[in-house]
């Protein structure tokens, strides 16, 4: 799949004036935050709601032979609670081992008023946005 290369994707870099650098295949393990350590904590976390879930499930419809599925809005609890349990710690030593330091994105700028930056960033890193989805040429 090559959609981050496609004229689509480039094109809206470029009208945003950002620079895109694209890693190879097989190597965004080594650079990406969350593939170094975020995922597997956040997973194990996910992991643990759905086993409880399915306890319960199983123990409700007892003789019932086909699996009952989860409501939207209990999977979007889900990911929300298990994104939040992830520890600071994690996310933190994750960007600094994919050579990121968040200390520099995370830093009050020099003329800056503002004392709570790095509480307002990481605040917002709970919310979720949807993107739908265009065709790529």
């Amino acid at each position: 799949m090559r959609a981050h290369t496609s004229k689509v994707v480039k094109a809206r870099f470029a009208k945003k004036n950002v620079q895109m650098l694209v890693v190879p295949g097989g190597l965004t393990l080594y650079v990406q935050a969350g593939d170094i350590g975020i995922y597997k904590s956040f997973k194990d976390k996910l992991s643990s709601i759905i086993d409880e879930w399915n306890y319960r499930i199983a123990w409700s419809i007892r003789r019932v032979v086909t699996q009952k599925q989860p409501l939207v809005n209990d999977v979007v609890e889900w990911v929300q609670s298990a994104w939040k349990a992830v520890p600071d710690d994690v996310i933190n030593r994750s960007v600094h081992a994919a050579g990121f330091s968040p200390l520099k994105w995370l830093s009050r700028d020099e003329s800056s008023e503002d004392e709570e930056v790095t509480e307002d960033l990481l605040e917002n890193l709970d919310e979720f946005t949807i993107w739908e989805s265009e065709a790529s040429e």
